[in-house]
């Protein structure tokens, strides 16, 4: 990531599922604060 210990970040996570509930996938991806935008967009339902 080129930045040092004490900057901002970002980790996110993701779990992908087969229908019968299986796992498959498994994702950890790092994120300099200094160079993304993060939107989180939640709906109701």
């Amino acid at each position: 990531l080129q930045s040092k210990e004490g900057d901002a970040g970002l980790c996110v996570e993701r779990l992908g599922f087969l229908p019968d509930g299986q796992a498959v996938e498994f994702c950890r991806s790092y994120f300099r604060g200094d160079m993304y935008d993060f939107v989180a967009e939640l709906s109701a339902g």
